[in-house]
């Protein structure tokens, strides 16, 4: 039996109510149709993209009230894009722009569809998938996910930090309580790692594909070179490992460093290898950026493999890298638009790198990025569902909206009426408490 009591439910619903607007800030009163293309937060309706056979991306307006039933994906800001909500895109009309067909119930047979932006895009994304490994997007996940900011071959994709290495998201433990277990049973074989039967490979030196193995090892290294090496590294190890709380009682927690990534504090965007390998011009500003970190993409089902193959098939740390050429993700730093903008005013037109930047100018010049209007009532967390609806009410014909107003008064005076005994001695609501007293309304009409 499932039970509450009143004041819990009332409680959890205006939490949920307080979280709908936090997830949902703005107002949803202006489509953005009519402004034509615009860097903005757009959503992809699958729903839709069933009905129609067709790919498309709504404005944030309307994937609240044009499509609050539908299934959508969220795909954060894209550029260039225009609403399709009300084109043949979508199932229906655009009930923002065109708030009198909510009052047709769904009867749309009439409706002329608006016609589609031709220069709109449609990349991956909108199918409900993303990054090179062309899966749908999950927050819970064990890696972060970071957008290419230029888009000229990938549509402003979405990466996990291990696919932009050319691993698999999963294949490297992230987690700080499992790798805290894993460092300790490490420990316990440090005297083995350091033996006089050390037989030179690196790779024989590196932990299992876990977290903290490039980091371990890099320690490893430096203790080597002090005058007290046990000792400092014993103190830099133990500084790791306290780092590494155990979070088994929370759900959130960071996840801990990617050997062989970028610090996610030290860059600001990032150029997938896809769009520097379609646009070659894009490794002119790694050059002329200087500062730039630069990751290669390579494809492999480890950390130890990719480290093989990026030495050229050789385990050896001491051989030089292989001198092939693998793809490359480009780093930059915050800053980069104002030092691409100087170079940018200070060349001749004919400099190469300076005719890129004049075809696409968000790389110097900051863009804009659409934002919906705020809601004027997002400070106000009483605003309830019953009050949102009588809100609606508006909507739909005079004489209907006499009607509901009149019955959604008399039920909540009633509904009020019964959970007030409940609140007031503290006792459970129960399931079949509820599914009666509607049983005995509906009776009643």
């Amino acid at each position: 039996m499932e039970e509450t009591t009143a004041w819990d439910y009332l409680q959890e619903q205006q939490q949920l109510e307080i979280e709908a607007k936090r997830q949902m800030p703005y107002d949803p009163k202006e489509c953005t149709y009519s402004l034509g293309s615009l860097r903005q937060p757009l959503f992809a309706c699958l729903t839709c993209k069933l009905n129609t056979g067709k790919l498309n991306a709504v404005c944030y307006a309307c994937s609240i009230k044009c499509h609050t039933t539908h299934d959508l994906v969220e795909l954060f800001t894209k550029r260039n894009r225009t609403c399709d909500c009300g084109t043949d895109r979508v199932s229906g009309p655009c009930v923002v722009r065109y708030p009198l067909w909510s009052k047709r119930d769904g009867d749309w047979d009439d409706y002329d569809p608006d016609i589609p932006d031709s220069s709109n895009k449609y990349g991956n994304n909108y199918n409900g998938f993303f990054c090179d490994c062309k899966q749908k997007y999950n927050p819970m996940e064990d890696s972060n996910m970071l957008q290419c900011i230029f888009g000229g071959a990938c549509d402003e994709d979405w990466y996990h930090e291990e696919c932009i290495l050319g691993l698999r998201p999963g294949v490297i433990n992230r987690r700080p309580m499992q790798n805290k277990n894993l460092v300790a049973v490490k420990e316990e074989n440090d005297d083995d790692v350091n033996s006089d039967n050390d037989d030179g490979n690196m790779l024989n030196k590196l932990d299992e594909p876990g977290l903290d193995a490039a980091t371990e090892n890099a320690l490893k290294d430096n203790s080597k070179n002090g005058d007290n090496d046990a000792d400092d590294y014993n103190k830099e190890k133990k500084s790791q490992d306290d780092n590494l709380i155990d979070k088994s009682d929370d759900n959130e927690y960071e996840l801990l460093p990617l050997p062989g990534f970028p610090s996610l504090d030290s860059f600001d965007t990032l150029i997938c290898w896809k769009c520097v390998q379609k646009f070659p011009e894009l490794g002119l500003i790694a050059h002329q950026l200087q500062d730039c970190q630069t990751v290669e993409h390579i494809e492999a089902n480890t950390l130890d493999s990719r480290l093989v193959i990026l030495r050229g098939g050789d385990s050896d740390p001491s051989k030089k890298k292989s001198k092939k050429n693998f793809p490359t993700t480009i780093f930059l730093k915050e800053g980069y638009i104002d030092k691409l903008h100087a170079y940018f005013e200070s060349q001749p037109d004919d400099s190469p790198l300076k005719k890129f930047l004049k075809k696409y100018p968000f790389l110097h010049i900051q863009e804009e990025t659409y934002c919906p209007p705020d809601d004027d009532d997002d400070d106000d967390d009483s605003s309830s569902i019953y009050e949102l609806g009588m809100m609606e009410m508006g909507n739909i014909p005079p004489d209907q909206a006499a009607i509901g107003i009149m019955a959604m008064e008399k039920l909540q005076s009633k509904l009020r009426k019964f959970l007030e005994p409940f609140a007031q001695d503290g006792s459970v609501v129960t399931k079949e408490a509820v599914e009666e007293f509607f049983a005995e309304k509906i009776n009643q009409e």
